[in-house]
Formats: C-alpha cells, structure tokens, sequence
C-alpha cells in the first residue's frame, strides 16, 4: 500500500465519512476519461490516474521549475530537472513514499485522494474473488531442457496437474 508521509511532520491525516461520497464521482469520471486503462485490473490504477491527472496540470519546464521550489527543491541546481521529473514520475507511480508537501504542491484534494485510494481497494477485494484458473506450465526435462504446456480456458489446478 503506498504511503503518504511528510519527512518534517507527523502523518494527521485522518479519513472522515466525507471521502465515501466523493468515491463514486471520481470513480465516474475516471471512468468517463480513462477507460482504457480500467478495462484490466492494475494495482492503485485510479490513484495513479488521479496524480498523473493532477501533476499534468504542472507540465512545462516553467511549471516545472515553480512545482520543485515549492516542493523544496533547488531549481538553480544543475541536474534539478532530471532528478525532479524522476522522483515525480515515482510519485505519481506510487515507486515511492508521496510527501504531503508533494500532494499541496499539485492541488491534490485529500478527501478525494482517499477516495480513490478506497475504489482501488474496492477493485482490488473484488479482483481478489475472481476464480484463477492456470494457463501454462513448464514442465523441465533435464538441466535447460523445458517444455510449456499450455493449458484449455477454464482448466482447474487439479485438472492441470492430472495433465501435467
């Protein structure tokens, strides 16, 4: 689970009953704009859509250059660009912990950040119950002799095992 922290400050933020009501319209308009992505399950995909979505709005070398010195980088520095727009992209990943001065930084509302952080466990306890059928097999013959076996749609674990 990716985590929301501030290196300088203690974690006082707290969910409260508002941010269900704001699921269901974030959710929506994920939707609406970015069905692609949704059509497969990907881990925190609504979250992530929802930062990229958020940290776009700062694109451009100027804006760029504004959201670092906000965030307490030193946009004078040499290589500031690069090392910047790397630790954004692992923000906005979630490769790496997001700092709540990242989060003011991009306009991210935090009701509607959790929000999307509860959809995406929602998404994930659902994909969770679908039944897993396996695909393929190797099967090793000797030292770097294999074989895949690739198994019928809907092939149970004891039906591929009696194959195997």
């Amino acid at each position: 689970m990716p985590t929301f922290n501030s290196h300088h400050a203690p974690n006082r933020y707290t969910p409260n009953r508002r941010t269900r009501r704001y699921a269901e319209r974030i959710v929506a308009e994920l939707r609406e704009n970015k069905a692609a992505p949704l059509e497969r399950y990907s881990a925190f995909a609504l979250t992530r859509a929802y930062l990229a979505e958020k940290s776009a709005a700062h694109a451009g070398r100027e804006a760029t250059r504004r959201l670092g010195e906000a965030f307490g980088y030193n946009p004078n520095k040499g290589g500031f660009l690069d090392k910047f727009e790397r630790h954004r992209t692992e923000f906005n990943m979630l490769a790496r912990p997001v700092p709540y001065a990242y989060l003011d930084a991009i306009g991210a509302d935090r009701d509607e950040l959790q929000a999307c952080l509860e959809a995406d466990r929602a998404r994930y306890h659902h994909e969770r119950e679908k039944p897993r059928f396996p695909t393929t097999a190797a099967v090793r013959y000797m030292p770097t002799v294999y074989e895949t076996v690739r198994f019928p749609l809907s092939t149970t674990e004891e039906q591929a095992l009696r194959i195997l």
